[in-house]
Order: C-alpha cells, then sequence, then structure tokens
C-alpha cells in the first residue's frame, strides 16, 4: 500500500505537520509506504530525515506560497506529479480549503483509489465570504473525496458544509505522552540551563510567533503580572512572522530581562518541564496539541476558550473568554497555580486516548480500509 501525505502549505515546524510525522514514527509500517509531499517549499530537514528512515521520499513542488491567493496553481504541477508517481492513498492537509478542493480533485482525476482531506485548523471570521467559499469547494470535494478527517468537530465544521463535517473522521491529535511526562531533573537542568531561579515564577507558551496565536495579548497579561509578581518570568517557545513585532512590544514596555525567547526548537517537553503555567490565548485553533502536551508534563494551563473544549484533560486547566475576560482576570487565575505541586499527568492523557500510538493505529486502519 503506498500512501502519499500531501501538504497544502509549506514544510516548516507548524501543527500539522508535527501531526503527520509523529505519526510516521509511531505508526506500524507492515504493507506500508509513505511519501510525503508539499506543493512549496521543504524547509525543515528534520522532517525530511524522519520520512527517508522510514523508507519514504520526501518531494516539494517549490512553488510560490502566497497565502490569501488562489491555490489553482497547485493544479498542474500535482497532476504532473501524480503521472509519474503511484499511490493507493493520497492523504491532503492544508489550512485552506481551497487548497484542500484542489488537490483533491487532481487525486481523484489520477486515479488515486482514496482520496482523504484532513482539516487542522479552524479561523476566527466564518464571515459571508468564508461561507461562500466552503460551499464552493464542498461542490468539488464531493465529487472526489472518500474520506473527510479533522483533529476537533470544530475543525471539521469550519472546513466542511454541515453534511461533510457531520461526516468527518475525528482523529485524536496523539502525542508521546511518556516523553512529555512531569521529569523533575530535567526541570533543574533547563531551570539552570536558562538562568532561571529555584524561586523564580514562571509563564510558559509555546506557539508560532501570529496573529493565530495571539502573542502580543500574552505580553500585555505578562506585563500586569510583573506588577503583582516582580519575581517572575516569561518563557516563549517557538518563532513565526510576528517575532519581530512581538520583540518591539517586549521593549517597549520593558520586559527585555524578563521574557526569554527561545526560537524554534526540537525538545519542546524540556523547555515545559522549566515552566509554572501554561498561558494560549489562541484567537482561534483547531485542536491546540501543544495544551495536551502541557497537560502531559503536569502544567495548570490558561487558555482562551477558541481552544475546543475537549482538549480539557485535567482538572488544573480554565477556559477563558477571550472577547470579554479583562487581562486582570487573566492574572488573577494565574496567580491561583503560583504554589501549584506539580504532578505526572501524562497517564491520565494517555487514557483519555491522546497516546500517539493509539492515534497512529487509527490511521493505519483508515489507510488499510477498503
Amino acid at each position: 500500500m503506498k500512501v502519499l501525505e500531501a501538504f497544502g502549505e509549506p514544510i516548516l515546524s507548524g501543527g500539522q505537520e508535527a501531526f503527520v510525522f509523529e505519526i510516521l514514527k509511531n505508526i506500524n509500517m507492515e504493507n506500508l509506504q509513505i511519501d510525503c509531499l508539499t506543493a512549496y517549499e521543504w524547509g525543515n530537514d528534520k522532517y525530511r530525515q524522519i520520512v527517508e528512515e522510514h523508507g519514504g521520499a520526501a518531494y516539494e513542488l517549490n512553488l510560490p506560497f502566497q497565502p490569501g491567493k488562489s491555490r489553482m496553481n497547485i493544479a498542474e504541477p500535482f497532476r504532473k506529479f501524480l503521472q509519474n508517481h503511484a499511490y493507493d492513498v493520497v492523504h491532503i492537509h492544508s489550512g485552506s480549503i481551497s487548497a484542500l478542493a484542489v488537490m483533491a480533485s487532481v487525486a481523484d482525476s489520477a486515479g488515486i483509489g482514496r482520496v482523504i482531506v484532513h482539516s487542522h485548523v479552524t479561523g476566527d471570521k466564518d464571515n459571508f465570504r468564508h461561507k461562500i467559499l466552503r460551499f464552493l469547494a464542498s461542490l468539488s470535494m464531493k465529487k472526489h473525496v472518500s474520506v473527510y478527517c479533522a483533529c476537533s468537530k470544530e475543525a471539521a465544521e469550519w472546513k466542511f458544509v454541515p453534511r461533510y463535517a457531520r461526516q468527518a473522521l475525528i482523529i485524536k491529535n496523539g502525542i508521546d505522552t511518556e516523553r512529555f511526562a512531569f521529569n523533575p531533573v530535567s526541570r533543574n537542568e533547563y531551570r539552570k540551563k536558562l538562568g532561571i531561579d529555584g524561586d523564580c515564577f514562571v509563564l510558559g507558551h509555546v506557539g508560532r510567533f501570529s496573529y493565530q496565536k495571539n502573542q502580543a495579548f500574552l505580553i500585555k497579561i505578562f506585563k500586569q503580572l510583573t506588577e503583582r509578581t516582580p519575581d517572575s518570568k516569561l518563557l516563549m517557545v517557538g518563532d513565526g512572522e510576528d517575532r519581530e513585532e512581538i520583540e518591539t512590544q517586549i521593549k517597549e514596555l520593558k520586559l527585555t530581562d524578563k521574557v526569554i525567547l527561545t526560537g524554534n526548537v526540537e525538545n519542546v517537553q524540556d523547555y515545559l518541564q522549566a515552566m509554572d503555567v501554561f498561558v494560549f490565548p489562541s484567537r482561534f485553533e483547531g485542536f491546540g496539541i501543544v495544551v495536551m502536551e502541557a497537560q502531559s508534563a503536569g502544567l495548570p494551563a490558561i487558555v482562551s476558550d477558541s481552544v475546543p473544549q475537549e482538549v480539557g484533560i485535567v482538572d488544573d486547566m480554565i477556559f477563558l473568554d477571550l472577547k470579554d475576560t479583562p487581562i486582570v482576570t487573566w492574572v488573577d487565575k494565574i496567580l491561583q497555580f503560583k504554589k501549584h505541586k506539580r504532578k505526572n499527568r501524562a497517564e491520565k492523557v494517555k487514557r483519555a486516548g491522546y497516546d500517539i500510538k493509539s492515534t497512529a493505529e487509527t490511521v493505519r486502519k483508515l489507510y488499510l480500509s477498503k
């Protein structure tokens, strides 16, 4: 069985990439060959290595990536690729409805037996234009899609019209619970490495620096927190298009010596150990897999109500209305956990069905089913 994981965005360090390559590391490869392709640039050598180590090939079409513009330019290069590469299954991942529709149409027309489209994200502007785009895409997808998948009910409803959203297979974004389990040794090691004193109260965040992740609001929260708890730091893991803007905000608020920016890292689990409270004020999320990782690491979490409710596994997790909750309330909720005693929650996350091995088996059955 030959499978192609096809991406409608560049392969960098986003959530949908993390999902696919964690699956690849954990799936039973018997009777499977899995290749990966992006219509754009392959910008993550670690992921390329994972594909090749598991017997697959990594392809890139190197088209110019222009978010918000028509994705029809994918069609002809993707068609030519499929003319020269035979697959039984094409599994399409994209944050773009039009990319899902275009690639599904091409794959089905190329004779692919099983075409799967997968929604990994929601949005915050379900306006008339979005509804029209979703409707028009559905007219194409209903002719060409074999299976609709999503990481959550909300992600399904964002990408697919109600009829297909109800049909969608919800595939839980599993994580390696053992790797993210609370580790006191790693906590001490990384706090020391980062220059964090033992009694320092550390807020943490992991995510791409972008409009979606709303780091500007997080900085405002942290500013008010420092006025009440001077011995505190903010540890931010990630990178992205808004980083320069966030760095400017940090300087203007005179927080430079209190905010640690790590950039992208491969060992997120170690940086989670160094934190005391995880804060995630996203404007929209399809799932928010890093929130699951934080919970597995025993971190209390304060997240926006844009994060799907099913992410909340443990008791010490609070959802706050992003539009109507004042910053002072965010700070109050964070400070409730200042004396929090950290516990290992990995087993609880695993029992809830969010272990990567369970997710990988679900995907394997999807590929091999008739």
